[in-house]
């Protein structure tokens, strides 16, 4: 068992095991095959070939359907598997995919989330997980980030309390991310042409349960 996960979870991932070595397929959005990359024990490195992509892609879906939908990203194939197990089975408008490492974050994969109405990043509870989601911000500052409780990731959340945990976490994201957009249309890809300090005086609040939390009408990367 991998991870602690479902053994049909893995069958239908394609994930293999010989031993104490657990081997895991990345695939293309066609579903034909990219890379393997091997597992054991905490020591990882990939098979033949070059280049990486997120984990996942295979399982997302057409356009139609996503716009209507939103994207977690987690930071690797067990969380995201383990999103995918248990959300997955009664929230058909949550898909996942799984980066294979905090710093591995490509600027291009970004194409893989134009699609979708939502994008939520769901960071480990640590400092790595912390920096891992400011790094798909930056590169993409439509997605709202958010990292699990300290010292947890998103798969031992979800085995350890309840996926509904999660659940609410990705909810409270989208619900930020719809007033947000509400208040200031933006479509996520431009940054603010000028960098600067923004005035008190130009701010403003939007409500949430009533209490009212200041925003910044300009969208921009933070870092």
């Amino acid at each position: 068992m991998f991870k602690g996960l479902l053994p049909v979870t893995s069958q239908r991932a394609g994930i293999t095991t010989n031993g104490a070595l657990v081997n895991i397929p990345y695939r293309r959005p066609d579903g034909s095959l990219f890379r393997i990359r091997h597992v054991m024990g905490d020591k990882r490195w990939w098979g033949p070939g070059s280049g990486m992509l997120p984990y996942g892609l295979e399982t997302l879906p057409n356009g139609f359907v996503a716009r209507n939908a939103c994207l977690c990203i987690t930071e690797g194939e067990s969380d995201a598997l383990a999103l995918r197990e248990t959300l997955g089975e009664y929230c058909a408008g949550v898909f996942c995919l799984g980066c294979p490492g905090a710093s591995a974050w490509k600027e291009e994969w970004e194409v893989y989330l134009d699609a979708f109405r939502f994008v939520v990043v769901l960071g480990d509870g640590d400092e790595a997980g912390d920096l891992f989601t400011r790094r798909v911000q930056s590169s993409y500052p439509r997605a709202v980030g958010a990292c699990m409780p300290v010292g947890e990731d998103v798969r031992s959340v979800v085995q350890g309390e309840s996926a509904d945990v999660v659940l609410e976490i990705v909810k409270e994201c989208v619900e930020l991310e719809a007033m947000i957009r509400k208040h200031f249309p933006w479509d996520g890809r431009q940054r603010a042409a000028v960098e600067r300090e923004v005035p008190a005086e130009e701010q403003t609040t939007i409500d949430m349960d009533g209490e009212a939390v200041p925003v910044t009408p300009i969208r921009r990367d933070s870092l």
